[in-house]
């Protein structure tokens, strides 16, 4: 391992230390690794325009096994600190804390909603106008004969604060509007905890690595315009599942995605598909990229005719009611739409593999494919001063 320090510029006490020896966190790694290799990658880019230029073809097959060294030590690198970060998270002992939350009306008025719903509006406007009261009076003859200037200050804030709640909550109009705005900042809140969790899930975007997409030879131009990659349409027939809720998927292929590694040597490809479905009664598009091809999938997705059943039941549910899941379409949005695919571990259960910590090497470079050519799809739309998302 030490060796892939050394394939990319560095050490790993450099890696794990800054210049002050103290400790570097996760992200303060993972620049640092990927400043260094850039850096490498920089000078063997320079040391091939030499040798091209002198046609010394020796040193360009010694510098491309340089590059292809450099690429695999950066990635084994970059796992690591991923993959250990990891564990310190699963290690970590939840630690719940208490939280100091602002107090309802009800609250502020010492009133019970519970007992509220078997009175009558008018008996719980009175009750609720007869708990201000009684506060008012209270906190107004303190008031009165409190010297000190902080006290003051303390019982003018809680005589607004009982205002306050009964100007929210006096009438049963008020009561209503107060109860659908705190059910919506729940959902909201709910809804923003979820968000969080399907992306701390699903996203994989810190392992998007331009490096690993070959730029076009000869060119003096690096930007993401020169990399090899070319969406070529490839439209398919449209597939049928239906789900474990008994809703219906279709998914059609749309294009391939092909671009060149950064080796040169290999050519490669990322599927890009259509999903279809209804959700609550609206029909709903995504467009999807994964390694996996529908149309070479009909035996492990295949459902028998008599019995209408999958014949690879496990498959079957781990494509349709896993990696199609709205939750996994959701996350897949984090990488651009690179949704992965499906793998099997020793136990022979299959998983999606967007779920795992860290993609594969082959993976890395197919998302990096569809980021890049996402991003210079947006670029066009810019240049022609389009609005983007």
């Amino acid at each position: 391992m030490e060796d892939d320090y050394k394939k990319i510029g560095t050490s790993k006490e450099a890696v794990e230390y800054d210049m002050d020896r103290k400790k570097r966190d996760t992200e303060g790694k993972l620049e640092f690794i990927k400043e260094k290799f850039e850096s490498k990658m920089k000078k063997i880019k320079n040391s091939e325009s030499i040798a091209r230029n002198q046609n010394d073809q020796k040193k360009l097959v010694e510098l491309n096994g340089e590059a292809e060294a450099s690429v695999l030590a950066y990635d084994n690198i970059k796992f690591l600190i991923l993959k250990q970060k990891h564990q310190q998270n699963s290690a970590k002992k939840t630690v719940i804390t208490r939280v100091s939350k602002k107090k309802t009306p009800y609250e502020v008025l010492n009133l019970f909603k519970e007992s509220m719903k078997y009175r009558s509006a008018e008996k719980n406007d009175a009750v609720i106008k007869e708990r201000r009261d009684e506060a008012l009076k209270n906190l107004q003859k303190k008031l009165q004969n409190v010297s000190d200037f902080k006290e003051k200050l303390r019982i003018e804030a809680e005589i607004k604060e009982i205002e306050e709640a009964y100007e929210m909550i006096k009438t049963e109009d008020k009561r209503k509007v107060y109860i659908e705005q705190e059910q919506k900042k729940d959902e909201e809140e709910k809804q923003k905890v979820r968000t969080q969790k399907i992306k701390e899930k699903y996203c994989h975007s810190s392992e998007y690595t331009p490096y690993l997409i070959r730029n076009r030879q000869n060119s003096g131009d690096k930007s993401l315009q020169n990399k090899m990659i070319e969406r070529k349409e490839e439209l398919s027939e449209e597939y049928s599942y239906i789900d474990k809720e008994n809703r219906q998927l279709r998914i059609r292929q749309t294009a391939k995605i092909n671009f060149e590694n950064w080796t040169g040597v290999n050519k490669f490809f990322i599927n890009e598909y259509e999903v279809i479905r209804k959700i609550n009664g609206e029909e709903k598009k995504d467009i999807i990229y994964m390694n996996l091809a529908i149309r070479d999938l009909k035996i492990d997705l295949s459902v028998d005719k008599k019995t209408s059943k999958p014949i690879n039941p496990d498959y079957y549910d781990c494509f349709v009611n896993k990696l199609l899941a709205e939750e996994t379409i959701e996350g897949s949005k984090y990488n651009e739409g690179f949704i992965g695919g499906i793998g099997q571990n020793r136990e022979g259960n299959y998983y999606i593999t967007l779920e795992k910590d860290c993609l594969s090497p082959m993976e890395q470079e197919q998302m990096t494919a569809v980021m890049i050519m996402k991003q210079k799809e947006r670029n066009i739309h810019i240049e022609r001063g389009e609005y983007v998302i």
